[in-house]
């Protein structure tokens, strides 16, 4: 995004991510505990053609915490393109918002930051319907 810039100082957010380690990572995605959701895969179908995408939405405090960055990452553009699209849609929206109340720590009060995994059918390349599969809550 934007105009190229060549920089020599390295650019670091001070976001304090909780350390996991790759084999514990590996080790959930292989077994979740009960009630979670199993890591997804794209979906392939024959001769490779891809059926269903995934996508990760991320709403996070940014560096001072007075505002929030939005990330929106698909396995494939599909998954991400139907990100976008559920993300600009007035109705999955008002899921969401009820969905995230129901969640909410604080009766009423959407949460600031939190975790959104959606998932889409994928057909001739064009993603289709998105549907939301799981909220994870970040805490402040």
């Amino acid at each position: 995004m934007g105009a190229p810039v060549k920089s020599d100082r390295p650019i670091f957010l001070p976001i304090r991510w909780p350390h996991v380690s790759l084999e514990d990572a590996d080790r959930e995605a292989r077994s979740p505990a009960s009630g979670a959701a199993k890591a997804p895969t794209a979906d392939q179908g024959i001769g490779s053609a891809m059926r269903r995408d995934y996508a990760l939405v991320l709403i996070l405090p940014n560096e001072r915490k007075d505002k929030r960055v939005l990330l929106i990452y698909g396995i494939y553009t599909q998954g991400s393109q139907a990100a976008i699209e559920y993300l600009t849609n007035p109705e999955h929206m008002a899921e969401l918002h009820k969905a995230l109340l129901d969640l909410a720590p604080e009766p009423k009060t959407i949460p600031p930051y939190f975790q959104l995994l959606l998932t889409t059918t994928v057909e001739n390349s064009v993603p289709g319907k998105s549907s939301l599969i799981a909220i994870r809550i970040i805490s402040d």
